[in-house]
């Protein structure tokens, strides 16, 4: 145990060629979901997963995960002195012509005195790094609803989430800055500050950060 918590890590190993998807999905596809509620002498379990990359689909563009997926578990027992009965119901879509829904039921038992084993510290190294965003990039503005965003590290590719309502893409320049664009907003077309999060994938280990960005352009 460490900081209060037990770590773990969750494989899925997929067909060759086969793909998973990331939180953030892409054009399509179905983020996968993590449901504890059957665990006993939990307090609390999160599920990290690491930056994806990008593959074609039918539909347009996916991120996720070619082969296998690793995800790395936080857990926090409501007791620290007694084992922990992990229960997990993992709904993830297959993809390879064709995407099916797919269910896996796993429970784990973590004794008061478990250890993290060689697959978990992967796991866990593989989680990006919280950081500011001013320690990650530099974020101009281009215009109404775009940004250029210039990595202040060997960046391998930038993810964006964006919030409700909102829907947005990154495109790599040749000068290795990214433009970011937003495609869609709410239907108001309301202007509000809201978080972007954004995730870069990095030659020294993936990092996270959010940005609060005016929707209708700029940076506050």
């Amino acid at each position: 145990m460490r900081d209060g918590a037990w770590r773990a890590a969750l494989v899925i190993d997929l067909p060759q060629g086969a793909h998973t998807y990331w939180r953030n999905p892409g054009d399509a596809g179905v983020a996968p979901t993590f449901d504890f509620s059957g665990s006993a002498n939990l307090a609390g379990a999160e599920a990290f997963l690491p930056a994806p990359t990008r593959m074609r689909e039918v539909d347009g563009e996916a991120l996720g995960y070619r082969d296998r997926a690793l995800f790395f578990l936080r857990v926090r027992p409501a007791n620290g002195a007694a084992p922990v009965r992990l229960a997990l119901k993992l709904d993830y879509a297959v993809c390879e012509k064709l995407c099916v829904p797919a269910r896996a039921d796993l429970a784990l038992d973590l004794p008061a005195t478990a250890t993290d084993d060689a697959l978990t510290a992967q796991a866990e190294r593989m989680v990006p790094r919280v950081v500011s965003a001013d320690q990650a990039v530099a974020i101009s503005t281009v215009g109404a609803g775009e940004w250029r965003i210039r990595p202040r590290m060997d960046a391998q590719d930038l993810f964006v989430e964006a919030p409700e309502g909102y829907f947005a893409e990154t495109k790599r320049e040749a000068d290795g800055a990214y433009l970011m664009k937003i495609l869609e907003r709410p239907k108001d077309g309301a202007a509000t500050a809201a978080p972007f999060r954004f995730t870069l994938a990095a030659a020294g280990g993936a990092v996270e950060f959010s940005v609060k960005l005016d929707a209708g352009g700029g940076k506050l």
